[in-house]
C-alpha cells in the first residue's frame, strides 16, 4: 500500500473548513496562479479500475492547467500540469466545511516540463464537484456518456466546467497530500474548486460501479499539523477602482 498507511505524511483527502476572508488576508502574499487551458480531445481509453471510473489520456489530447504550487515559498514559476488521468469517485472525497458532495472529479495532470519545487512526484490533481439536483436540466459536460455506454470513441471538453476565468470568480484551496489511491504517492499538489455544479442522478449512477456502495477514501480525521492547505479567496484584488468623481 506504499505511503498510505504512513500517519507521518499529510494524507489526503482533507476536510477543507474555511475561515473568514474579510479578516484573515494571510494568503495575500503568496504567490497564486491558475489558469486553465483545457481542450475538447478524445480519450484513449475509459472504463473502471480498481473500482473508479477512469478517462485517459497519453498524448496531451485534453490540454491541462497552469498552477503554481499551493506552498508558501516566493518562486513565482508556474507549473504545466498536462492531463493525463481523470477519475471520478462518489461520494466526494474532499469536504468543504463538513460538507460531502454527490461526485468529485479529480483530473490529474503530469508536470510535463519537470518545473516542480515542492511536488516532486511530478503530479497535481485538481477536484471539481458535482451536486445532485434533478430539477435542474442535464449537465452538457456529460453528454459523453452516451457513447461510452454504447462502447464508441468519446470526446471529453473540461473546459465545459473548468472554464479560462475560473481563477477569478472562484475560491480555490491548495494543499499538498497524497494520492488517494494506492500507493497513495506523496507529495501530489491538489487544488479543489469549492463550489459545486450540478447535475442528475443518472449522471452521478454512470460511474457507480455495480455492488459498490461507494468508493471514496474517508477524510483523514488525524489531528495532522502538516495536512495544512491554502484557500485563495475571489476578493477581486486586482479589480479596477472606481472612477474618480468628474469635477462639477
Amino acid at each position: 500500500m506504499g505511503n498510505c498507511g504512513l500517519k507521518n505524511y499529510p494524507q489526503a483527502p482533507l476536510n477543507i473548513t474555511n475561515d473568514d476572508p474579510a479578516t484573515n488576508l494571510d494568503w495575500l502574499p503568496y504567490h497564486w496562479e491558475f489558469l486553465p487551458s483545457f481542450k475538447s480531445g478524445e480519450a484513449d481509453s475509459y472504463g473502471f479500475e480498481n473500482w473508479v471510473y477512469m478517462l485517459k489520456s497519453n498524448q496531451s489530447a485534453f490540454g491541462g492547467y497552469y498552477a503554481t504550487e499551493p506552498v508558501a515559498y516566493t518562486n513565482n514559476r508556474a507549473v504545466y500540469w498536462d492531463v493525463y488521468e481523470v477519475r471520478f469517485h462518489y461520494p466526494a472525497e474532499n469536504l468543504i466545511n463538513g460538507t460531502q458532495y454527490d461526485l468529485e472529479m479529480q483530473i490529474f495532470g503530469y508536470d510535463l516540463y519537470d518545473r516542480n519545487f515542492i511536488c516532486t512526484e511530478k503530479k497535481g490533481a485538481l477536484s471539481v464537484f458535482f451536486n445532485v439536483d434533478d430539477t435542474q436540466p442535464e449537465n452538457d459536460f456529460f453528454s459523453w456518456q452516451a457513447n461510452a455506454t454504447a462502447g464508441e470513441p468519446i470526446s471529453v471538453d473540461f473546459d465545459q466546467v473548468v472554464s479560462k476565468v475560473e481563477g477569478s470568480i472562484s475560491d480555490i484551496t491548495g494543499f499538498r497530500g497524497t494520492d488517494t489511491m494506492p500507493d497513495c504517492a506523496f507529495p501530489i499538489c491538489w487544488w479543489v474548486i469549492q463550489t459545486p455544479q450540478t447535475c442528475t442522478q443518472a449522471q452521478v449512477d454512470f460511474f457507480k460501479l455495480e455492488g459498490q456502495a461507494s468508493n471514496n477514501r474517508e477524510v483523514n480525521l488525524v489531528d495532522d499539523p502538516s495536512a495544512t492547505y491554502l484557500t485563495v479567496y475571489n476578493l477581486a484584488p486586482f479589480a479596477p477602482r472606481d472612477p474618480e468623481p468628474t469635477p462639477p
